[in-house]
């Protein structure tokens, strides 16, 4: 299947959308680094991986992390006794969203 290659016209499309301007040498080395990636992602996308066995772990020993074990629980007042700030029993933390 062959994909259509990215054009001036459609970097400037996508530009005016994203209202980014780009002066004539940005947009040559868009074009330049945006042609290459893409080489590069065809090349990538004409491999042949059938041969190569599926792998979890990039090395072949054992994991050696340390054993999960169970402690102590903190009580509520502990938790929050090193805190900067507390609220109805919980950390106090700034909004993210509205």
């Amino acid at each position: 299947m062959k994909k259509d290659k990215m054009t001036r016209d459609r970097f400037l499309a996508i530009a005016q959308a994203s209202r980014l301007e780009f002066s004539e040498e940005e947009m040559e080395a868009f074009e330049k680094s945006f042609s290459e990636m893409t080489d590069v992602l065809d090349k990538i996308a004409h491999l042949d991986f059938d041969e190569i066995e599926d792998r979890l772990y990039i090395n072949k020993g054992d994991n050696h992390l340390r054993d999960s074990e169970v402690r102590g629980e903190l009580s509520q007042e502990e938790a929050l006794s090193n805190t900067g700030s507390a609220k109805y029993g919980y950390f106090k933390m700034m909004k993210f969203v509205d």
